[in-house]
């Protein structure tokens, strides 16, 4: 990467269009160039599909040509490097031009990279993977002009954060958004692909102790609450999201041995989705819930994951023939099916059970007792002690169909 450090001005985006006379008409003066002669910009972030859009792009330039020049920059092992301009590029090839109308322009890397970012953020359709890596790569241009010593000549002017300053350009609410979206460049790509298509509702939130994660998260849940009308379950371990959600008008179920509140996991929601069975889905649940009592690193057995599905297969069956709160299984009914078993393997995971049932840590062996009365819920299960925390953060469908979020 070239060096920006002996530059002062950086060309604005508007100044880079005046066409007005002067004595540098190579710079000021759009010129054909061979397409064959114009290369990408290094990792730019800004997809170009060949999509409807891309195809009405094509019909305009075989018509018009290409109305608003790109562009470029001269690149030392020959040719030129594109600024502006990807898009108007495939679509001259596919309307069968050879050239293209540009701007060439002497710029530093941090000069261009910034031009390159705030040209693309004008279009209507911006992916978040493509924000998140524009915005991280303006940031980096940003503050390596921060760092240049021959600004300190300049009068003493408040300056913006690097973050506020994209914010501000791009137009997001604040720059903690501009933080969010730098964020999703650490993600892998499947998960950033799931992003874009907006087919995972879950985030992370990921930070070395006291850099603010709890506050993080509570900003995010009072956002959602505000501006959204999703429901919004929380499971809160330490007790500290508690005050957050009641002053929301939120309610809050104190799960533990002296709580008279009980939430049955077994509860089984039959309009939980449209998409999968819901008894599929359960079966799924108790599967992790009994690889967490039964421990080890192996996990369950196959001999022992097939015994846990025949058995949950078998307790609902009177409540989905008739299915009514007073129907609905607890643990204690499957504890009873795996008894009923003969392999040994059952009698192994009824053993595994049996605590939770009949024993000290039977918290969960009730039907639930509390109706969800609101669309922000707080599950706080600090008191359930270390045996019960672990199967305490493993939630069924939350009861009476509310979605979690």
């Amino acid at each position: 990467m070239k060096s920006s450090a002996g530059k002062i001005q950086v060309t604005s985006f508007q100044d880079l269009f005046q066409t007005g006379g002067g004595t540098e008409p190579d710079d000021r003066t759009p010129r054909e160039i061979p397409l064959s002669e114009l290369f990408p910009f290094k990792n730019h972030p800004f997809q170009v599909r060949d999509d409807e859009a891309m195809q009405k792009t094509a019909e305009s330039i075989a018509r018009s040509g290409v109305l608003s020049p790109g562009i470029v920059r001269p690149r030392p092992e020959g040719g030129y490097e594109i600024i502006a301009g990807h898009r108007r590029k495939r679509g001259s090839e596919l309307a069968g031009k050879d050239t293209m109308l540009v701007f060439v322009r002497e710029l530093d890397d941090d000069e261009a990279t910034i031009i390159m970012v705030d040209s693309n953020l004008q279009r209507e359709k911006i992916l978040p993977s493509e924000k998140a890596f524009a915005y991280k790569m303006k940031m980096e241009a940003l503050k390596h002009q921060g760092k240049r010593s021959d600004l300190t000549l300049e009068p003493a002017v408040p300056k913006l954060p690097a973050r506020d300053k994209i914010a501000q350009d791009a137009g997001e609410n604040c720059g903690l958004t501009v933080t969010r979206y730098i964020a999703l460049t650490k993600l892998i790509p499947p998960l950033l692909t799931l992003v874009d298509e907006d087919k995972n509702p879950n985030g992370l939130i990921l930070g070395t102790p006291g850099s603010g994660k709890s506050f993080s998260a509570k900003r995010e849940i009072t956002n959602a609450f505000l501006i959204t009308q999703d429901d919004i379950a929380v499971i809160d371990p330490e007790d500290e999201y508690a005050p957050l959600v009641r002053r929301l008008g939120g309610q809050v179920i104190d799960i533990s041995p002296s709580s008279d509140q009980f939430i049955n996991p077994m509860d089984l929601t039959l309009n939980y989705s449209e998409d999968d069975n819901p008894l599929t889905l359960k079966s799924d649940f108790i599967l992790s819930l009994m690889e967490l009592i039964v421990g080890g690193k192996a996990g369950l057995e196959p001999v022992e994951k097939t015994i846990v599905d025949r058995c949950v297969h078998m307790v609902y069956r009177d409540y989905l023939q008739d299915p009514r709160p007073d129907k609905m299984p607890v643990l204690g009914d499957l504890y009873k099916l795996l008894r009923e078993q003969t392999e040994p393997e059952a009698q192994r995971l009824a053993t595994a059970l049996e605590i939770y049932v009949s024993g000290s840590l039977n918290v969960f062996n009730h039907r639930t007792n509390v109706e969800i009365k609101s669309r922000i819920v707080c599950y706080t299960i600090k008191k359930l002690g270390k045996q019960l925390k672990k199967f305490g953060m493993r939630p069924p469908s939350p009861p009476g169909g509310a979605n979690a979020a």
